[in-house]
């Protein structure tokens, strides 16, 4: 009787090369290096890789399509049906039963994978991370165990969980790691979570790398003439018909904003009721190149992904303290450009202000940028009633001033009182016409 286990380099490399155009066209990986330090095309080795999706099994495949990488994988997966069953063990899956500890059949086979030099796949996380913010979950003790017990180089990874066709995937390698020269001794329970813990620490430093690298790389097609003078012809065909749908009218409290031009710099703040709040803040000052602040979430949508970049803004993490979008915020200031932002950190429809964050102040402190509050009042209704928009005085700031957070949240709530003023006055001025 054949074994039904047995792998099939045929059929891996027929997997390889019949897959190999879809996953060009679902993926379209670009995998970047830790250094020039590559992993070997021969001998044995451990990858590691964070888990976010099944397509993960995928997405390594084109990472390496030059070894042969098996992957560990749960019994559940081999249990959907018999044809999938089949090909995953002909392509070099390993079967994994994590439910019976006492079922250890998958060690002689990474054993026997290791001897033949090929690479051993496996997700250190056990299952799918879910986690909207990213973080790694704990790491298993599995991958340091075989990597210190066979001397085998753990080759850490990091991708980005963007799978769709008009997406595309990101993947830093890291460079080979010897655990066993960082880990020497008797493997026991002690020895494999130091190892394992460093392990979880390297694929995480390969995110911050992948986010920064990928930042850089913005940054500089954002620098090409090519790139600024498409971005200008989308903003100017875009005010006019903003303008023209809504027609808002203008309150103002200081003749020196009469003009509706900003200081530059400036950092501008508004409430936030309506996503056409940034691109119709961008159209009543749009004689500045105003860079809205965006959360990350709207990147995932193909469209805002390209358009908002051409429109200037700065993508911002709104689950963590993301100081590289702070980084782009100030450096845009000292550049003498203007920065809009909404202090509630998010969409809010339900009428009432939010408390505001403090980022605002801190970034106009730091770099002596004036504070503008914008009231926006109504309805974005095409030819409806108008929408009704003051704009305040600048708030100036002493650069001087000490950056305690005391000092940084008294400044953000008296901000937001100034913009209740401001939203009463319209709400006085809508009764008045009523």
């Amino acid at each position: 009787m054949r074994n039904p286990d047995r792998y099939s380099p045929f059929m891996l490399l027929f997997a390889k090369i019949t897959g190999a155009l879809s996953a060009f066209a679902f993926f379209k990986t670009r995998v970047m290096h830790e250094s020039a330090a590559r992993p070997d095309r021969k001998g044995g080795g451990i990858v590691i890789a964070n888990h976010s999706a099944l397509m993960d099994y995928v997405l390594m495949l084109t990472v390496f399509p030059l070894r042969v990488l098996r992957y560990m994988i749960a019994e559940v997966i081999f249990g959907k049906n018999k044809m999938l069953s089949w090909l995953l063990y002909r392509i070099g899956g390993i079967r994994v039963d994590r439910e019976n500890a006492a079922n250890a059949g998958y060690v002689s086979r990474v054993e026997e994978a290791a001897r033949r030099g090929h690479l051993i796949g496996i997700f250190p996380e056990g299952r799918l991370n879910t986690r909207p913010e990213g973080e790694l979950l704990e790491f298993r003790t599995g991958a340091a165990y075989f990597a210190l017990k066979h001397n085998l180089p753990v080759i850490p990874v990091y991708h980005e969980y963007k799978y769709g066709i008009l997406k595309r995937v990101r993947v830093m390698v890291g460079d080979p790691v010897n655990l066993r020269e960082l880990f020497p001794g008797e493997i026991d329970a002690r020895l494999l979570a130091a190892a394992t813990e460093y392990l979880r620490e390297r694929v995480q430093s390969l995110r911050v790398l992948l986010e920064k690298r990928v930042s850089q790389q913005e940054e500089k097609k954002h620098s090409r003439r090519s790139y600024r003078a498409l971005s200008a012809f989308i903003r100017a065909t875009t005010w006019p018909v903003l303008l023209a749908l809504f027609h808002p009218k203008y309150y103002y409290t200081d003749e020196n904003v009469l003009k509706r031009v900003l200081p530059e710099p400036s950092v501008l703040v508004s409430n936030h009721t309506n996503y056409l709040d940034p691109p119709m803040l961008c159209s009543v000052f749009r004689k500045n190149r105003l860079h809205m602040i965006a959360g990350e979430i709207l990147y995932d949508n193909p469209i805002l992904h390209w358009l908002l970049p051409h429109y200037g803004c700065i993508k911002v993490d709104r689950n963590s303290i993301d100081m590289d979008s702070f980084r782009k915020m100030t450096e845009t200031l000292r550049a003498r450009e203007c920065v809009g932002l909404f202090p509630e950190g998010g969409l809010n429809t339900s009428g009432e202000l939010m408390p505001f964050k403090a980022g605002m102040v801190l970034a106009a402190v730091k770099t002596g940028a004036p504070l503008i509050p914008v009231y926006i009042g109504g309805s974005y209704r095409v030819f409806g009633p108008r929408l009704r928009i003051v704009i305040d005085r600048p708030f100036e700031f002493d650069r001087s001033s000490a950056l305690t957070g005391d000092f940084l949240d008294k400044t953000a709530a008296g901000i937001r009182l100034r913009m209740i003023e401001m939203k009463n006055l319209i709400e006085k001025e809508t009764q008045k016409n009523v």
